[in-house]
This record gives C-alpha cells, structure tokens and sequence, in this order.
C-alpha cells in the first residue's frame, strides 16, 4: 500500500510505495501531522517545515534528518535515533523524547535543537553528547537526559567503578 504525502495545501509531494522509507527524501512544508509512523527509516531526509505534530514515530531512524522549522508539536519519538539530526527553530512542546516500552534511550547525539521550543517536551533518559547543541538556558540534567561519551559510555558510570 503507497503512502501520499502532500504539503499543507493538499499538494502531492511525494508517493512511498514501501510506506516506510523516507530516507534521502525531500519533503519540506510535508503534513504528517497524525499519523503512525512507527520504525519509519528517515535517514538524511528534509522535513523542514513540516508539520509533524501528533505524530508517531516510535522506534524511527531519522539520522541527519533536518527537521528546522518544523511542527513536532505532541509528537513522540520515544526510542528514536535522532543523532545528528538537526531541529533548529522547530516547535517540539509536548513531544516525547523519553524511554521506549523496553526502556531503550532515544538517542539525540550530536543534534541541534539551537531555538527550538521544548516547553513540556519529555526528555526522561534521553541521550546526548557534547556535540549536542541546545537551546539558551537548557539544561539537559535537570530534564532527566543521559550524557553519553563518544563510545557511549555514560561518564557517571565509569566513576563509580
């Protein structure tokens, strides 16, 4: 079954055959809003502006995905991989960002949410990485976030043994 995107004017912008695979796509002003995403593949994608609010993309991939601008308001990526994805200016209040149903960690290493909104957005054992960068007067800590080593060793950890 094929998947249509279309933009918010109701223009078709793209057609996945698969469903699942966005990777390398280009679908700025794209409307997602809603839908069930789970385990999409969006790898190097540009979603930019998109509207993706009260979506899910559980367990999704989104590595190098540019999401600037973009509506991921309610949204929830619990268990993603979002490394080096970038969020500038996007408006991600609510979203969840926090454990999977395993408790598996949603991964922002090397990020930037440089702007973006994250009023009541979940973070709860999220992790990141020196390379993540975060909006002013964010702090990571105080949002339950994980720091993580570039081997992913938690630095924490490594001092208690």
């Amino acid at each position: 079954m094929a998947l249509i995107v279309k933009d918010r004017d109701g223009n078709v912008l793209h057609e996945i055959v698969d469903g699942r695979s966005f990777s390398n796509l280009s679908l700025p002003g794209a409307d997602l809003s809603g839908l069930v995403m789970e385990g999409v593949l969006l790898d190097d994608s540009d979603l930019r502006g998109a509207n993706l609010s009260n979506a899910d993309f559980y367990w999704a991939y989104a590595f190098r995905a540019k999401f600037d601008g973009a509506d991921l308001q309610n949204a929830n990526f619990a268990g993603a991989n979002l490394m080096e994805a970038s969020f500038r200016g996007a408006d991600m209040r609510g979203a969840c960002f926090s454990y999977d149903n395993l408790g598996g960690s949603t991964q922002i290493e090397g990020a930037d949410l440089t702007d973006a909104q994250l009023d009541g957005a979940n973070f709860a054992g999220c992790k990141y990485d020196c390379a993540t960068r975060f909006p002013e007067r964010f702090d990571p800590a105080a949002r339950g976030m994980i720091l993580v080593s570039a081997n992913n060793i938690n630095p924490a950890r490594e001092s208690q043994a």
